[in-house]
């Protein structure tokens, strides 16, 4: 037999439910809309590996010349790397660890609160290098 309290029980639940359903549909369309918005102000700067810090995780690249960056023409940019950053050479993927100085690289970024963070760097091998 059903009781009044039972039938107030279950609308509850179905209430929390659709709370939380609602909830979470609310947080991935935020996700997404970061994500988009990242993709939509991501910049590329091409240049030669300067120095690298693997404690802070920053890779500091010279531009190429006539590659002038931001409206203060800087000598060299330094990105910070994370672990969603992808690092390629040679079309194979590899590591933060990889990277020497003195590569050509090309960096994929974007900025956030106040800093350049890298989203994929392209390590640009000497021609043929690859298929050695």
């Amino acid at each position: 037999m059903v009781t009044t309290r039972s039938l107030k029980r279950r609308r509850r639940a179905g209430i929390l439910t659709g709370i939380v359903v609602m909830a979470a549909a609310v947080f991935f369309v935020m996700s997404l809309g970061t994500q988009v918005a990242a993709a939509q102000n991501m910049l590329t700067l091409k240049g030669q590996v300067v120095a690298i810090d693997s404690y802070d995780k920053t890779l500091t690249v010279t531009p190429q010349p006539g590659q002038v960056f931001g409206a203060e023409g800087l000598s060299a940019v330094t990105f910070a790397v994370d672990k969603q950053t992808s690092v390629t050479w040679c079309e194979q993927n590899k590591s933060f660890d990889n990277l020497n100085v003195g590569q050509n690289v090309s960096v994929q970024y974007h900025r956030e609160k106040g800093r350049l963070i890298a989203d994929s760097i392209s390590v640009q091998p000497v021609v043929l290098a690859c298929y050695q």
